[in-house]
């Protein structure tokens, strides 16, 4: 009876101890991100991805569900990777290993993924930021960008490309409202429903209706922040971000509070 029990409780202990080294998100790394040498013309690059994990994993569906957010916190909150050094790594397995130890070994990052994960787990410890519709515009609107003015005065804008506005204008930086902007945006850049492109295109038509200038430099920055104004005031952005979040909210370490 006692050799039974002792063996019902190790066989306990050992089902938690595997469960809690399972379900941590920094022992999925080498799963979740793959990085592999590609070519483009006679430069060689490294090309990094999210990809969807084992449905049997405890963050099967936080990456799945996630994928553009956890992509722009790799590509913009890392600062572990040497391309340099992974690039001269020729063994493709090899390069994989290096690169997930040194995605592991980047504090500032790991940190991120484990405020994300921890949304997930049952046993939830995450302190959750509590952050205004205003403060999650503020983020938002910096990816509505307007690059530039041709020689025929017209003006070059892109969507989610680059983080200029963010680096220039928010002297503090807030990773997951930024990744939260960035992926929401991104994924309903041409849906039916939102069509961020279509709204930020509107965006630019208004611009033409105002004179902002002859000087091409100055004309730009006031360009810029009148579109940021656009945005700030466009109601389907608005609507986009508080859906987005009502969707999301359950894996999101923050809370949107509506006034």
């Amino acid at each position: 009876m006692k050799h039974n029990l002792f063996l019902l409780i190790f066989s306990i202990c050992t089902s938690l101890s595997y469960s809690q080294n399972t379900c941590l998100i920094e022992n999925e790394f080498g799963t979740i991100f793959k990085a592999e040498k590609k070519t483009f013309g006679e430069r060689e690059y490294l090309y990094q991805t999210v990809n969807e994990i084992n449905t049997n994993s405890c963050f099967s569906e936080l990456v799945k569900n996630n994928k553009t957010y956890i992509n722009y916190l790799r590509q913009h909150f890392t600062q572990n990777i040497n391309q340099e050094e992974l690039l001269a790594i020729a063994n493709p397995e090899e390069l994989q290993l290096t690169y997930t130890k040194a995605l592991k070994n980047d504090t500032n990052f790991t940190k991120l993924m484990k405020e994300l994960a921890g949304t997930v787990k049952e046993e939830n410890t995450v302190v959750k930021d509590t952050v205004s519709l205003d403060e999650i515009l503020d983020v938002a609107v910096k990816y509505f960008s307007i690059k530039g003015i041709t020689p025929e005065g017209y003006y070059e804008g892109k969507v989610c490309a680059g983080i200029n506005g963010i680096k220039q204008t928010l002297d503090i930086r807030r990773p997951h409202l930024e990744a939260f902007c960035f992926s929401t945006i991104l994924d309903h850049l041409k849906d039916e429903t939102f069509n961020m492109y279509n709204e930020f295109v509107k965006g630019i038509k208004e611009l033409y209706t105002l004179n902002l200038g002859m000087d091409n430099s100055e004309k730009l920055l006031r360009a810029q922040g009148a579109m940021f104004m656009f945005m700030r005031n466009n109601k389907k952005l608005s609507e986009l971000l508080q859906t987005e979040y009502e969707n999301k909210k359950g894996s999101l370490p923050f809370i949107l509070k509506i006034k």
